[in-house]
């Protein structure tokens, strides 16, 4: 299994709900690659402001830059007293882990904490051949966060195996 780590500046998480960003690159023509998880952890010196209660988080792969209808989530759901991506971003210190393959089921099977907002999970594997892995948050229109400080710092090391593409993929 082999090992990636993006660490993300304080500007590029202000930004995050307006630009995704990879966390993984593509794999080099003729591989595959398949992450199985990703940790997240924080620093946070100033917590984020302009943070919408409804907000989301999800990792995904993708060819085209936008989310996917199928990933990991991490989610604010008040209605369930979840305010995970709002503790992310304002607490000290927090680890997050995003889990990916096995995850291919419904939503009605899901724990809310892993229900995005009009979100489901795909019933078939996703097709990983030359796609970047990234992430992505949903402020539900409330713009990119405010706040922060230059030395908080988000890190996603993603865990993941690379091998040679095989059956047309």
């Amino acid at each position: 299994m082999l090992q990636w780590r993006t660490r993300l500046s304080n500007d590029e998480v202000k930004a995050l709900p307006s630009t995704g960003l990879i966390i993984l690159p593509a794999p080099p023509d003729g591989q595959v690659n398949y992450p199985f998880f990703t940790v997240l952890n924080s620093k946070i010196v100033t917590p984020y402001t302009n943070i919408n209660t409804l907000s989301w988080m999800s990792t995904f792969c993708s060819q085209s830059g936008s989310p996917g209808q199928w990933g990991s989530f991490l989610v604010n759901d008040p209605g369930n007293s979840l305010t995970q991506l709002t503790q992310l971003l304002t607490e000290e210190s927090s680890m997050f882990v995003f889990q990916v393959l096995g995850l291919f089921v419904p939503n009605a099977v899901l724990p809310t904490w892993q229900r995005p907002p009009n979100r489901h999970f795909s019933d078939f594997p996703p097709v990983y051949h030359h796609s970047t892995y990234n992430v992505y948050i949903d402020n539900q229109g409330n713009g990119d966060y405010t706040g922060g400080d230059a030395d908080n710092e988000l890190v996603f090391d993603t865990f993941y195996v690379n091998s040679p593409q095989q059956w047309g993929l």
